[in-house]
C-alpha cells in the first residue's frame, strides 16, 4: 500500500519555513529544500518553484568577498547554462522547466582586471537570461564593480532591459565604478554612462523599489549628463534609495506628486541637491503614509556642492503630517536647534528609530522634558553634535535622563558622548 501524501499546498506552506538560500548555493550544499526536492515526485514538484526562485551570478572577485565555501567555476556555469537550454528546448513535451521558475536575479562583479575568462563567464549568464519569459522575473539586483571594458556586462543588460523587465517589482542596480581607485586610475563607471542609458530609459512601470547608486566622482570631475525623467513617472513607486546621482531637487519634488499615495521610503545619500528643505516640505505635503526618511551627506575636501541645511520648519512640518514615520535619520544635512528637537520628542508619535547628527552647537537638549511623542515606540536614538573636533560633544545630562527615564522601550541610546545598550534596569 502506498504512503499518504500531502496536498501540494501544505506541502509548499512547509517547505516555505525552511531556510532558502539561492539555487547554486542550495545544490552544492545540499541545503534541506535541495534534499527535500529528492524525496518523491511530489515533494520535488512543490519543492522546485521555492529552490529555483532566486539565483546569485557571481564574477571575478566578488566570488572570493562572498566568502563562499564552495568553488563553482566558469566551466560549472557553462555546464548549466547547457543543462538549461536543453530542458527549456523540450519542455513542451516534457512539461519540466527549471528555469521558468527563476523570480528573482542577483549579479555581483568585482574586477581588479579582466581576465581571460570573463567573455566566457557572461556568456552563459546571457545564455540562461534568453531562457527567461517577458514577465517572469519579480527582482533584479545588479551591483558592477570596476567592470571595465563594459562591454560584457552591456549586453547583459541590454538582453534584460526592456524586455525581460516588463513584470520586475524590485529593481536595484550599484555602479561601483572606480571603486578600487588604486588598481585603475580612469572614470569607467557604467551608470548613467553607459550607451543609451539601457536602465534609465527602460524602468518598468510596475516597479515598486527602485534603488540606484552611481559613481562617486571626485571633484574634478563632471557627472554625465543623464535623462532621470522616468524615475519620477513611476505609477506605483513606494520605495526609492538614491546615491552618488545628480538630480536636481525640482525633479524630486515632481516624483513625490505622481508616485503610489502609498509612498513610504526615501533614501538619499550623498546627493547634496537632494538634501533641501524643499524636498521634505514636498514629503511632508504629499507623502503622509511616509514610514521612513534617511538623508546622509558626506562634504569631503574640495567639495564644489554648498553643504545641505534643511529647516527646521519643513522638518516640524514632516513630524506633523507624517503620523506613520518610524525612521528619521539625518546625518550631515542639517543645523537644527532644540525648537525641532522638542517638537519631535513631543509629537513623532511613531518614531521608533530617530538619527541625528551635525555640526554647531546649538543642539544641546536643554530644557526638553515632554517625551510624550518618543515614550511609546521610541526604540533606537542616537543625537550627537560635533564642534571643531570629530569627536561628538556633550549634550544636557538632563535632557538625557530624561529621555531613559521616559522612553522605557530603548534598545540603543547615543546622546552626545553618553551610549547605552538594552533596555534600562
Amino acid at each position: 500500500m502506498a504512503p499518504p501524501t500531502l496536498p501540494f499546498e501544505t506541502l509548499t506552506n512547509v517547505f516555505q519555513a525552511l531556510d532558502i538560500y539561492e539555487v547554486i548555493e542550495d545544490h552544492v550544499t545540499h541545503s534541506d529544500i535541495f534534499n527535500c526536492s529528492l524525496v518523491s515526485h511530489n515533494w520535488r514538484v512543490a519543492a522546485l518553484p521555492l529552490l529555483w526562485e532566486n539565483i546569485l551570478f557571481l564574477f571575478g572577485d566578488a566570488v572570493e568577498y562572498a566568502n563562499r565555501k564552495f568553488d563553482f567555476k566558469i566551466s560549472d556555469w557553462e555546464r548549466l547554462a547547457s543543462s538549461l537550454k536543453l530542458e527549456h528546448d523540450d519542455a513542451l513535451q516534457n512539461h519540466f522547466d527549471r528555469v521558468s521558475y527563476i523570480r528573482n536575479v542577483q549579479l555581483c562583479a568585482i574586477h581588479r582586471d579582466r581576465g581571460p575568462m570573463l567573455d566566457n563567464a557572461t556568456a552563459s549568464v546571457y545564455c540562461i537570461a534568453k531562457l527567461f519569459r517577458p514577465s517572469q522575473l519579480w527582482c533584479i539586483d545588479i551591483s558592477l564593480t570596476n567592470c571595465y571594458p563594459q562591454e560584457p556586462y552591456i549586453d547583459i543588460l541590454r538582453s534584460i532591459f526592456p524586455e525581460l523587465s516588463q513584470n520586475v517589482k524590485h529593481l536595484n542596480f550599484a555602479d561601483n565604478g572606480c571603486k578600487l581607485r588604486n588598481i585603475v586610475k580612469s572614470n569607467n563607471g557604467a551608470f548613467p554612462f553607459i550607451e543609451d542609458d539601457i536602465i534609465l530609459k527602460n524602468l518598468p512601470k510596475s516597479l515598486e523599489t527602485l534603488t540606484l547608486i552611481g559613481e562617486y566622482l571626485d571633484t574634478d570631475q563632471t557627472p554625465a549628463e543623464a535623462n532621470y525623467d522616468d524615475i519620477f513617472t513611476l505609477p506605483k513607486l513606494r520605495k526609492l534609495g538614491l546615491r552618488h546621482l545628480y538630480i536636481g531637487a525640482e525633479q524630486l519634488e515632481q516624483g513625490l506628486q505622481t508616485w503610489h499615495p502609498d509612498f513610504a521610503w526615501l533614501e538619499v545619500n550623498h546627493s547634496a541637491d537632494l538634501c533641501r528643505s524643499s524636498v521634505v516640505w514636498g514629503l511632508a505635503n504629499y507623502c503622509h503614509n511616509l514610514r521612513k526618511l534617511i538623508l546622509r551627506y558626506w562634504k569631503y575636501a574640495g567639495a564644489t556642492h554648498p553643504p545641505p541645511d534643511i529647516s527646521e520648519d519643513s522638518l516640524c512640518h514632516l513630524i506633523d503630517s507624517c503620523q506613520h514615520l518610524n525612521t528619521l535619520k539625518l546625518v550631515q544635512v542639517t543645523n537644527v536647534t532644540n525648537r525641532f528637537l522638542a517638537h519631535c520628542a513631543a509629537y513623532a508619535c511613531n518614531l521608533s528609530h530617530f538619527e541625528i547628527k551635525q555640526p554647531g552647537i546649538h543642539l544641546t537638549g536643554e530644557g526638553i522634558v515632554d517625551m510624550s511623542g518618543w515614550k511609546q515606540s521610541m526604540r533606537i536614538i542616537c543625537i550627537q553634535r560635533y564642534g571643531n573636533m570629530e569627536e561628538p560633544t556633550e549634550m544636557n545630562q538632563a535632557f538625557v535622563e530624561n529621555v531613559r527615564e521616559q522612553c522605557k522601550h530603548l534598545r540603543f541610546t547615543c546622546i552626545g558622548k553618553f551610549y547605552s545598550f538594552g533596555k534600562r534596569p
